[in-house]
């Protein structure tokens, strides 16, 4: 069964931004508390606000659960490249949150290094040893300076 189908068989549809809103055909509905939407992969995903079951809501319709879910055979590719898109979408947000992570980290690490560079007496130190610290000053420098610019 399409989506179009199933919604044809509702009362009281109204379009939403990304689903559609009807009258629970389970229980006496008087404002739309059924939500359809339709997944990546085929699927029609059904969700009553008033907590009326899948199995209740196909019940009034005289369908089985069954009907909403695509037939392996009959889009395999598609199925394939929705749950591919969910996996790259996972991997995604996890890169992004071990990046932020370690972003955060070399930023307290440059700050730190900032403000532990005031205020010290550097004159008993020796030209390697001012260089070495200079050098280290100015990476983190350059490290908060590209990230405000970020």
């Amino acid at each position: 069964m399409t989506g179009e189908k199933f919604i044809e068989a509702l009362d009281g549809v109204r379009k939403g931004s990304q689903s559609w809103m009807a009258l629970c055909p389970s229980h006496n509905d008087t404002s739309p508390s059924l939500s359809i939407s339709a997944g990546t992969d085929g699927r029609i995903l059904v969700h009553c606000f008033a907590g009326c079951s899948i199995q209740e809501i196909c019940d009034a319709l005289g369908l089985q659960v069954r009907d909403l879910f695509p037939t392996q055979s009959a889009n395999p590719r598609v199925i394939r490249d929705a749950r591919r898109k969910r996996e790259l979408d996972r991997d995604k947000r996890r890169r992004k949150s071990a990046y932020q992570g370690v972003r955060i980290d070399l930023l307290r690490e440059s700050e730190g290094l900032i403000q532990a560079a005031r205020g010290i007496d550097i004159s008993a130190w020796d030209p390697e040893r001012l260089n070495q610290e200079l050098n280290r000053l100015a990476a983190a420098y350059m490290r908060l300076e590209v990230e405000a610019n970020v």
